[in-house]
């Protein structure tokens, strides 16, 4: 009888636990962090193997704690010496770490968006003029603005892609990023892409804004000069016309109609 209620006891026990360590992940992927870290200290103290594991996660990572990482890998230590393998993973973490701090530092500090304006982002602005007079040059400022207007939506694009910020931290970095740290990074390339964006935003303003004026004063020019070609076709017509009629009076002139012959004489 003793056994089978120390049995009970432990069944009753291990489904508490379940319950809480499921409550406790709940809460950790909430970011309730003071429930989570209440629960899994618990579970860790009781012994628990992955309770421990995810408090070392949460000391590591700093969610609701301060930064602790020996703290955090001396319970990675007590997780992997109890069959969790992740936890086994989570142990060089620091050590990897400490080698690439300087690409930690890239993006939370040093980041500057020169990929966003490189390369095929570039989208060199062309050369509007104030008007165009003949089909050749209208044509070239045509097609180099069209270049630039289809690589302009390409920028756009890939500025769009690399929203929210963060989202291109590679994630082998990110692994090893302290929640502070990754929104340091957060609010830094947030500061970054704005401001990109406003640049390119003014740049691209001021661009159609003179192909607008290029465009107003080409038209204007053209349909005058198509206007003044249509008064010349028609002097040339009407000079045409009095040329062949001054030609036909000279040469009724230049040969005039023989005169009749004379009356037959009476004999």
């Amino acid at each position: 009888m003793r056994a089978l209620v120390l049995a009970v006891a432990l069944s009753v026990s291990g489904a508490a636990f379940a319950d809480d360590l499921a409550d406790a992940n709940k809460a950790l992927v909430a970011k309730s962090y003071p429930q989570a870290l209440q629960l899994f200290s618990k579970l860790a103290d009781a012994g628990n193997a992955e309770a421990r594991f995810r408090l070392g996660e949460m000391v590591w990572y700093g969610q609701g704690v301060p930064v602790d990482r020996a703290k955090g890998d001396a319970l990675f230590a007590q997780a992997a010496a109890a069959g969790i393998a992740d936890a086994k993973t989570a142990m060089a973490r620091t050590a990897r770490r400490t080698e690439r701090s300087a690409d930690i530092a890239w993006w939370t500090s040093k980041y500057d968006g020169a990929d966003l304006t490189s390369g095929k982002y570039s989208c060199d602005r062309p050369a509007i003029p104030e008007v165009s007079k003949d089909n050749a040059e209208i044509a070239a400022t045509n097609t180099a603005f069209n270049a630039w207007v289809a690589c302009y939506n390409g920028f756009i694009a890939n500025l769009a892609d690399a929203m929210p910020p963060g989202k291109r931290i590679p994630a082998d970095i990110l692994d090893l990023m302290s929640e502070a740290e990754f929104e340091q990074a957060r609010i830094h390339l947030d500061r970054v892409y704005g401001g990109v964006s406003d640049s390119a935003q003014a740049a691209a303003g001021e661009l159609m804004g003179k192909h607008g004026v290029w465009e107003k004063a080409t038209v204007a020019y053209v349909a005058e000069a198509n206007k003044q070609a249509g008064v010349r076709n028609d002097m040339q017509k009407a000079q045409l016309e009095l040329d062949m009629h001054q030609r036909g009076g000279r040469q009724a002139v230049a040969n005039p109609p023989s005169p009749p012959p004379p009356p037959p004489t009476r004999r």
